[in-house]
């Protein structure tokens, strides 16, 4: 709300103004909200998450935020109060092993409200893979200078096996 008064002048020292008038200004755009961390489609083995995000709001200098993970099945935090175009960081613990959606909300003092569209996807996986050690040729009948197998087995319960890597070394006498 702003009171305006119009005043004029001209060249020969006559002036005139207007009574003050009332104007109000409506703010009706809602904030625009960046989701910063973690990524997309981000793998972790921490059960401890850092979510990271901006709001910007036309007007308003602080914003009221909500943080949603699963749709709020899984965790909120509600009513963060948010600096206006500064990263606001917040910290979640004990995830537990799966994939979660997270995505935030905000809203200014006239209420505009604005929430990311689609959530982000993340996969919190603390379980290492098992490495199994099958068959393999004994000092009896290893040849070294032959063809041999060597079976492994991998099982990964998260998010699958990125890499298996094998390696040996030969100690000859």
């Amino acid at each position: 709300t702003y009171n305006v008064v119009m005043w004029a002048n001209d060249s020969v020292g006559n002036s005139n103004e207007t009574n003050s008038t009332t104007i109000t200004v409506t703010d009706n755009i809602p904030p625009t909200i960046t989701l910063n961390s973690p990524a997309a489609k981000f793998n972790t083995s921490n059960e401890n998450i850092t979510f990271n995000f901006t709001a910007i709001d036309n007007v308003d200098t602080t914003l009221t935020c909500n943080l949603t993970i699963n749709g709020g099945n899984t965790s909120n935090i509600t009513n963060i109060v948010a600096t206006s175009n500064s990263p606001q960081v917040n910290t979640t613990v004990g995830f537990n092993d799966g994939n979660y959606t997270w995505n935030v909300t905000c809203w200014d003092t006239l209420s505009n409200f604005n929430g990311t569209i689609t959530g982000r996807l993340l996969t919190v996986d603390t379980v290492y893979p098992q490495v199994t050690l099958g068959s393999t040729p004994t000092a009896e009948n290893a040849n070294l200078t032959a063809e041999g197998y060597i079976n492994v087995t991998v099982q990964e319960v998260g998010t699958g096996v990125k890499t298996l890597t094998y390696y040996t070394s030969c100690n000859s006498t």
